[in-house]
């Protein structure tokens, strides 16, 4: 099913990007190990301190007027940073599992934001390609309009003066080992 799903991605897109070598899917932490024992994958790991998560979460959906991003409306701010915690711990130990190797790289949000030309030059090595990068510089400023905040660089750091000190002991408390692994103070 992969592969006829594949050639026909192949074949609707070849004309668009003729020199294409990669084709990017997300994919659940638990089907990884699967598609990696049956075809060649190459495994990015996109990383984003959580409190900063929990943040952009909270103000898209106010944004929106709903809950629609992973906080139901019987949740509590509490109950909702504990969920995040609960995922996030869980991903950020596994992928301390995961070697850095050639398919495996992480990448942390913060980095590729404040640092785009040397995380897209490690991207490059990674996948041995070569992009644009006065293309990927470009498309970057259209993300001034970035989502809850004004641009991708006022994303980081947000939860530092928007959080609760009730939420931001809850992160404290149940996650600062994984959070310092990660670089996050």
């Amino acid at each position: 099913m992969w592969e006829g799903y594949s050639k026909h991605i192949v074949e609707r897109q070849s004309d668009k990007f003729p020199n294409a070598t990669y084709y990017a899917e997300k994919v659940p932490q638990n089907m990884r190990p699967l598609l990696n024992s049956a075809m060649h994958t190459k495994n990015l790991f996109l990383i984003r301190d959580p409190r900063d998560q929990f943040v952009s979460l909270q103000q898209f959906n106010a944004k929106r007027g709903n809950r629609d991003l992973g906080k139901q409306e019987n949740k509590s701010d509490q109950e909702f940073a504990r969920l995040l915690v609960k995922r996030n711990r869980r991903t950020m130990r596994e992928l301390l599992d995961h070697e850095q190797n050639n398919r495996n790289i992480h990448l942390r949000y913060e980095d590729i934001v404040l640092d785009t030309e040397s995380e897209v030059r490690r991207l490059e090595t990674f996948l041995d390609v070569e992009f644009d990068m006065a293309a990927i510089m470009q498309s970057s400023t259209k993300l001034d309009a970035h989502g809850t905040s004004r641009s991708p660089q006022d994303s980081i750091g947000r939860w530092k003066r928007l959080m609760s000190p009730e939420i931001k002991d809850i992160f404290k408390q149940e996650m600062s080992d994984e959070l310092a692994t990660f670089g996050y103070d």
